[in-house]
């Protein structure tokens, strides 16, 4: 998973191209009640797959493989997610 550098901006990638495509359309899923079925569909605030798939598991493994060791995560909160989380909660 190396990745490729942009020489322009110092920015790696850490994904294959194409990544998102196969995972979107392709991909066949190994468990769960959708087990076999192709595809995750489009990301949306419920159905967040892109955030784990492309970005948290990509960074994980690049971590492990530049530096050899895990890295401590830290999150954080915007003052209006509350308020967010309660607009999304009440438009379902």
């Amino acid at each position: 998973m190396g990745g490729r550098k942009n020489k322009k901006n110092n920015q790696k990638r850490l994904n294959k191209p194409g990544y998102f495509d196969l995972m979107m359309f392709d991909h066949v899923k190994t468990k769960g009640k959708h087990k076999g079925k192709c595809g995750y569909g489009w990301p949306y605030p419920r159905v967040r797959w892109c955030t784990g798939k492309l970005k948290r598991d990509s960074f994980k493994k690049y971590v492990r493989e530049k530096y050899g060791q895990d890295y401590i995560k830290y999150v954080g909160i915007a003052f209006d997610e509350f308020k967010l989380i309660l607009r999304i909660n009440l438009m379902n």
